[in-house]
Protein backbone atom coordinates (compact mmCIF):
# COMPACT_ATOMS: atom_id res chain seq x y z
CA UNK A 1 0.00 0.00 0.00
CA UNK A 2 3.08 2.64 1.01
CA UNK A 3 4.19 1.84 -2.66
CA UNK A 4 1.61 2.44 -4.27
CA UNK A 5 0.49 5.17 -2.91
CA UNK A 6 3.62 6.29 -3.18
CA UNK A 7 3.93 5.94 -7.22
CA UNK A 8 0.07 7.35 -7.52
CA UNK A 9 0.16 10.68 -5.40
CA UNK A 10 3.91 11.20 -6.11
CA UNK A 11 3.28 12.03 -10.10
CA UNK A 12 6.10 10.38 -10.94
CA UNK A 13 7.55 9.78 -14.23
CA UNK A 14 6.68 5.70 -13.92
CA UNK A 15 4.83 3.43 -16.60
CA UNK A 16 2.98 0.71 -14.97
CA UNK A 17 4.07 1.44 -11.34
CA UNK A 18 1.91 -1.44 -10.03
CA UNK A 19 4.94 -3.62 -11.22
CA UNK A 20 7.29 -1.81 -8.79
CA UNK A 21 4.53 -2.74 -5.68
CA UNK A 22 4.22 -6.36 -7.00
CA UNK A 23 7.72 -6.78 -6.94
CA UNK A 24 8.23 -5.75 -3.28
CA UNK A 25 4.93 -8.37 -2.15
CA UNK A 26 6.81 -11.08 -4.31
CA UNK A 27 10.81 -10.40 -2.70
CA UNK A 28 9.66 -9.88 1.05
CA UNK A 29 9.47 -13.02 3.03
CA UNK A 30 9.40 -13.70 6.70
CA UNK A 31 13.03 -14.65 6.81
CA UNK A 32 16.19 -12.70 5.67
CA UNK A 33 17.90 -15.48 3.38
CA UNK A 34 14.86 -16.27 1.79
CA UNK A 35 14.52 -11.61 1.20
CA UNK A 36 17.98 -11.31 0.25
CA UNK A 37 18.12 -14.37 -2.16
CA UNK A 38 14.67 -13.61 -4.07
CA UNK A 39 15.44 -9.68 -4.11
CA UNK A 40 18.73 -10.40 -5.70
CA UNK A 41 17.62 -13.06 -8.31
CA UNK A 42 14.68 -11.02 -9.52
CA UNK A 43 16.75 -7.83 -9.76
CA UNK A 44 19.41 -10.01 -11.78
CA UNK A 45 17.13 -11.99 -13.61
CA UNK A 46 14.65 -8.70 -14.73
CA UNK A 47 17.73 -7.44 -15.83
CA UNK A 48 19.36 -9.86 -17.77
CA UNK A 49 15.49 -10.62 -19.38
CA UNK A 50 15.27 -7.37 -20.73
CA UNK A 51 18.72 -7.49 -22.18
CA UNK A 52 17.71 -10.49 -23.66
CA UNK A 53 14.23 -9.08 -25.13
CA UNK A 54 15.66 -6.46 -26.47
CA UNK A 55 18.70 -8.25 -28.50
CA UNK A 56 15.90 -10.49 -29.92
CA UNK A 57 13.63 -7.94 -30.60
CA UNK A 58 16.49 -6.01 -32.43
CA UNK A 59 17.92 -9.40 -34.33
CA UNK A 60 14.69 -11.10 -35.35
CA UNK A 61 11.75 -8.14 -35.52
CA UNK A 62 9.41 -10.87 -34.18
CA UNK A 63 5.58 -10.67 -36.57
CA UNK A 64 2.57 -12.11 -34.56
CA UNK A 65 2.66 -15.20 -35.31
CA UNK A 66 6.39 -15.61 -33.84
CA UNK A 67 5.33 -13.61 -30.71
CA UNK A 68 2.74 -16.25 -30.01
CA UNK A 69 5.36 -18.76 -30.17
CA UNK A 70 7.79 -16.99 -27.79
CA UNK A 71 5.62 -16.06 -25.40
CA UNK A 72 4.51 -19.83 -25.04
CA UNK A 73 8.13 -20.83 -24.73
CA UNK A 74 8.88 -18.05 -22.34
CA UNK A 75 6.00 -19.16 -20.16
CA UNK A 76 6.72 -22.62 -19.87
CA UNK A 77 10.39 -22.38 -19.06
CA UNK A 78 9.25 -19.79 -16.41
CA UNK A 79 6.51 -21.69 -14.53
CA UNK A 80 8.93 -24.80 -15.20
CA UNK A 81 11.97 -22.70 -13.74
CA UNK A 82 9.72 -21.65 -10.58
CA UNK A 83 10.94 -23.56 -7.70
CA UNK A 84 14.25 -24.87 -9.01
CA UNK A 85 16.15 -21.17 -9.65
CA UNK A 86 14.57 -17.89 -9.26
CA UNK A 87 16.67 -15.91 -11.08
CA UNK A 88 16.10 -17.84 -14.38
CA UNK A 89 12.72 -17.65 -13.18
CA UNK A 90 12.67 -14.08 -13.52
CA UNK A 91 14.64 -14.28 -16.62
CA UNK A 92 11.77 -16.17 -18.43
CA UNK A 93 8.87 -14.30 -16.80
CA UNK A 94 9.92 -10.88 -18.05
CA UNK A 95 10.62 -12.11 -21.46
CA UNK A 96 6.89 -13.79 -20.96
CA UNK A 97 5.59 -10.11 -19.54
CA UNK A 98 6.90 -8.11 -22.42
CA UNK A 99 5.97 -10.13 -25.82
CA UNK A 100 2.79 -10.90 -24.00
CA UNK A 101 2.03 -6.84 -23.56
CA UNK A 102 3.45 -6.42 -27.44
CA UNK A 103 0.10 -7.44 -28.31
CA UNK A 104 -1.66 -4.67 -26.52
CA UNK A 105 1.38 -1.91 -26.89
CA UNK A 106 3.01 -2.65 -29.85
CA UNK A 107 6.31 -0.97 -28.27
CA UNK A 108 8.04 -3.85 -26.88
CA UNK A 109 11.00 -2.17 -26.16
CA UNK A 110 9.58 0.62 -24.17
CA UNK A 111 8.12 -2.20 -22.08
CA UNK A 112 11.39 -4.07 -21.32
CA UNK A 113 13.11 -0.07 -20.39
CA UNK A 114 9.86 0.28 -17.83
CA UNK A 115 9.78 -3.35 -16.73
CA UNK A 116 13.47 -3.34 -15.88
CA UNK A 117 12.98 0.31 -13.90
CA UNK A 118 9.97 -0.74 -11.85
CA UNK A 119 11.55 -4.01 -10.92
CA UNK A 120 14.92 -2.67 -10.16
CA UNK A 121 12.95 -0.03 -7.77
CA UNK A 122 10.86 -2.31 -6.32
CA UNK A 123 13.31 -4.77 -5.50
CA UNK A 124 15.89 -2.25 -4.27
CA UNK A 125 12.74 -0.72 -1.53
CA UNK A 126 12.04 -4.11 -0.78
CA UNK A 127 15.43 -4.65 0.29
CA UNK A 128 16.13 -1.41 2.05
CA UNK A 129 12.28 -1.77 3.87
CA UNK A 130 13.65 -5.13 5.10
CA UNK A 131 16.79 -3.57 6.25
CA UNK A 132 15.31 -0.73 8.37
CA UNK A 133 12.56 -3.35 9.86
CA UNK A 134 14.10 -6.82 9.57
CA UNK A 135 12.70 -10.36 11.13
CA UNK A 136 15.02 -12.19 12.75
CA UNK A 137 14.26 -15.82 12.87
CA UNK A 138 16.18 -16.39 16.37
CA UNK A 139 13.30 -14.89 17.97
CA UNK A 140 10.80 -17.85 16.97
CA UNK A 141 13.27 -20.42 17.47
CA UNK A 142 13.04 -20.95 21.04
CA UNK A 143 9.24 -20.91 20.53
CA UNK A 144 9.57 -23.41 17.88
CA UNK A 145 11.48 -25.66 20.70
CA UNK A 146 9.28 -25.17 23.03
CA UNK A 147 6.15 -25.73 20.79
CA UNK A 148 7.70 -28.98 19.99
CA UNK A 149 8.29 -29.72 23.45
CA UNK A 150 4.78 -29.22 24.14
CA UNK A 151 3.51 -31.55 21.72
CA UNK A 152 5.95 -34.49 22.79
CA UNK A 153 4.78 -33.87 26.64
CA UNK A 154 1.28 -34.10 25.51
CA UNK A 155 1.82 -37.34 23.09
CA UNK A 156 3.52 -38.69 26.14
CA UNK A 157 1.15 -38.29 28.92
CA UNK A 158 -1.48 -40.06 26.17
CA UNK A 159 0.70 -43.10 26.32
CA UNK A 160 1.80 -43.44 29.35
CA UNK A 161 -1.97 -43.31 30.48
CA UNK A 162 -2.68 -46.30 28.17
CA UNK A 163 0.56 -48.19 30.65
CA UNK A 164 -2.04 -47.10 33.98
CA UNK A 165 -5.27 -47.92 32.30
CA UNK A 166 -4.66 -50.45 29.44
CA UNK A 167 -8.21 -49.26 28.68
CA UNK A 168 -7.97 -46.12 27.92
CA UNK A 169 -6.03 -46.41 25.21
CA UNK A 170 -6.78 -44.65 22.08
CA UNK A 171 -5.64 -45.03 18.58
CA UNK A 172 -6.64 -42.36 16.88
CA UNK A 173 -5.58 -39.61 19.34
CA UNK A 174 -2.31 -41.03 19.55
CA UNK A 175 -1.97 -41.02 15.53
CA UNK A 176 -3.11 -37.45 15.45
CA UNK A 177 -0.33 -36.55 18.44
CA UNK A 178 1.70 -38.76 16.74
CA UNK A 179 1.23 -36.43 13.60
CA UNK A 180 1.54 -33.38 15.77
CA UNK A 181 5.24 -34.28 16.51
CA UNK A 182 5.76 -34.56 12.98
CA UNK A 183 5.09 -31.45 12.38
CA UNK A 184 6.36 -29.41 14.61
CA UNK A 185 9.81 -31.28 14.29
CA UNK A 186 9.86 -29.98 10.74
CA UNK A 187 8.57 -26.46 12.02
CA UNK A 188 11.50 -26.19 14.16
CA UNK A 189 14.03 -27.73 12.28
CA UNK A 190 13.58 -25.63 9.74
CA UNK A 191 13.26 -22.57 12.22
CA UNK A 192 16.65 -23.75 13.14
CA UNK A 193 18.33 -23.99 9.91
CA UNK A 194 16.80 -20.53 8.61
CA UNK A 195 18.48 -18.50 11.69
CA UNK A 196 21.85 -20.08 11.10
CA UNK A 197 21.43 -18.52 7.06
CA UNK A 198 21.14 -15.13 8.54
CA UNK A 199 24.02 -13.09 9.74
CA UNK A 200 26.51 -14.31 12.28
CA UNK A 201 25.09 -11.38 14.93
CA UNK A 202 21.39 -12.70 14.72
CA UNK A 203 21.82 -16.13 14.78
CA UNK A 204 20.50 -18.51 17.27
CA UNK A 205 23.21 -20.27 19.41
CA UNK A 206 23.47 -23.52 17.32
CA UNK A 207 24.96 -25.82 19.75
CA UNK A 208 21.78 -25.07 22.13
CA UNK A 209 19.29 -25.18 19.59
CA UNK A 210 20.58 -28.46 18.00
CA UNK A 211 21.15 -29.92 20.94
CA UNK A 212 17.80 -29.66 22.08
CA UNK A 213 16.37 -30.70 18.65
CA UNK A 214 18.26 -33.74 19.23
CA UNK A 215 17.29 -34.59 22.51
CA UNK A 216 13.86 -34.07 21.54
CA UNK A 217 14.63 -36.69 18.45
CA UNK A 218 15.64 -39.35 21.21
CA UNK A 219 12.13 -38.79 23.39
CA UNK A 220 10.13 -38.77 20.39
CA UNK A 221 11.72 -42.49 19.55
CA UNK A 222 11.32 -43.17 22.75
CA UNK A 223 7.51 -42.27 22.72
CA UNK A 224 6.95 -44.46 19.57
CA UNK A 225 8.57 -47.29 20.85
CA UNK A 226 6.45 -46.90 23.84
CA UNK A 227 3.09 -46.80 21.64
CA UNK A 228 4.77 -50.10 19.51
CA UNK A 229 4.76 -52.11 22.30
CA UNK A 230 0.63 -51.15 23.13
CA UNK A 231 -0.04 -52.12 19.34
CA UNK A 232 1.70 -55.23 19.82
CA UNK A 233 0.30 -55.77 23.23
CA UNK A 234 -3.45 -54.86 23.38
CA UNK A 235 -4.25 -57.21 26.30
CA UNK A 236 -0.90 -55.54 28.19
CA UNK A 237 -1.13 -55.57 31.95
CA UNK A 238 -2.12 -52.81 34.51
CA UNK A 239 1.66 -50.82 35.64
CA UNK A 240 -0.03 -48.00 38.16
CA UNK A 241 3.28 -47.48 38.87
CA UNK A 242 3.99 -45.47 35.41
CA UNK A 243 1.77 -42.62 36.78
CA UNK A 244 4.13 -40.52 38.79
CA UNK A 245 7.04 -41.08 36.38
CA UNK A 246 4.72 -39.37 33.28
CA UNK A 247 3.34 -37.12 35.56
CA UNK A 248 6.85 -36.01 36.61
CA UNK A 249 8.33 -35.84 32.79
CA UNK A 250 5.38 -33.63 32.08
CA UNK A 251 5.62 -31.42 34.49
CA UNK A 252 9.82 -31.30 33.49
CA UNK A 253 8.89 -30.58 29.96
CA UNK A 254 6.55 -27.96 30.83
CA UNK A 255 8.80 -26.11 32.82
CA UNK A 256 11.70 -26.89 29.87
CA UNK A 257 8.79 -25.11 27.41
CA UNK A 258 8.45 -22.51 29.95
CA UNK A 259 12.09 -21.45 30.42
CA UNK A 260 12.87 -21.71 26.70
CA UNK A 261 9.64 -19.22 26.06
CA UNK A 262 10.90 -16.74 28.39
CA UNK A 263 14.51 -16.91 28.71
CA UNK A 264 14.27 -17.43 32.61
CA UNK A 265 15.41 -19.85 34.97
CA UNK A 266 14.38 -23.13 34.46
CA UNK A 267 13.89 -23.65 38.42
CA UNK A 268 14.05 -26.80 40.80
CA UNK A 269 13.03 -30.30 38.62
CA UNK A 270 11.14 -33.23 39.67
CA UNK A 271 13.45 -35.92 41.08
CA UNK A 272 13.00 -38.68 38.15
CA UNK A 273 16.21 -40.48 38.80
CA UNK A 274 14.23 -41.20 42.05
CA UNK A 275 10.62 -42.09 40.32
CA UNK A 276 12.51 -44.24 37.42
CA UNK A 277 14.24 -46.63 40.15
CA UNK A 278 10.30 -47.58 41.39
CA UNK A 279 9.88 -48.51 38.02
CA UNK A 280 12.19 -51.32 38.86
CA UNK A 281 9.94 -53.48 41.06
CA UNK A 282 6.46 -52.99 40.33
CA UNK A 283 3.94 -54.40 42.76
CA UNK A 284 2.61 -56.46 39.93
CA UNK A 285 2.55 -60.74 40.14
CA UNK A 286 6.04 -62.03 38.52
CA UNK A 287 4.38 -62.85 35.44
CA UNK A 288 6.51 -63.18 32.22
CA UNK A 289 4.61 -60.36 30.36
CA UNK A 290 4.68 -58.32 33.17
CA UNK A 291 8.42 -58.93 33.47
CA UNK A 292 8.75 -58.11 29.69
CA UNK A 293 6.55 -54.73 29.93
CA UNK A 294 8.38 -53.87 32.77
CA UNK A 295 12.04 -54.56 31.11
CA UNK A 296 10.39 -52.62 27.93
CA UNK A 297 8.73 -49.32 29.64
CA UNK A 298 11.99 -49.41 32.24
CA UNK A 299 14.68 -48.99 29.26
CA UNK A 300 12.54 -46.51 26.99
CA UNK A 301 12.11 -44.54 30.40
CA UNK A 302 15.53 -44.58 30.98
CA UNK A 303 16.57 -43.25 27.53
CA UNK A 304 13.69 -40.54 28.11
CA UNK A 305 15.54 -39.36 31.68
CA UNK A 306 18.61 -38.97 30.10
CA UNK A 307 17.46 -36.89 27.20
CA UNK A 308 15.41 -34.53 29.31
CA UNK A 309 18.49 -34.32 31.53
CA UNK A 310 20.23 -32.62 28.25
CA UNK A 311 17.28 -30.59 27.41
CA UNK A 312 17.75 -29.51 30.80
CA UNK A 313 21.68 -29.00 31.32
CA UNK A 314 21.53 -27.23 28.06
CA UNK A 315 19.33 -24.64 29.40
CA UNK A 316 21.02 -24.25 31.99
CA UNK A 317 24.09 -23.48 30.55
CA UNK A 318 23.15 -21.52 27.86
CA UNK A 319 20.66 -19.34 29.65
CA UNK A 320 23.90 -19.29 32.32
CA UNK A 321 21.94 -20.23 35.05
CA UNK A 322 23.19 -22.52 37.71
CA UNK A 323 20.20 -24.39 38.94
CA UNK A 324 18.95 -27.19 41.20
CA UNK A 325 18.35 -29.85 38.69
CA UNK A 326 18.07 -33.24 40.63
CA UNK A 327 18.69 -35.73 37.88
Amino acid sequence: MLITALYSLLSLPIQRGYWIALTALLVLKPDFTTTFTRGVARLLGTMLGAILTTLLIVVVHPTPPILVILDVVMAYAAFSLLLANYALFSVFVTMEVVFLLSFVIPQPLVTVEYRAIDTAIGGIIALVIYRIWPTWERRYVANNLAQRLDVLRRYFVTVMSAYVNPSSYDDALLHKLQREARLSRSNTNASIQRSLQEPRAHRIDAEMAQGILNASDTLAQSFVALQAYLIENPTHYAFPECALFANQVDETLLKLATALRTSQPVGVLPDLRATLNALKSPHAPEAKAVRAEQSVVYAEARRIVDAVNVIAQLLVTHLGHALDIWF
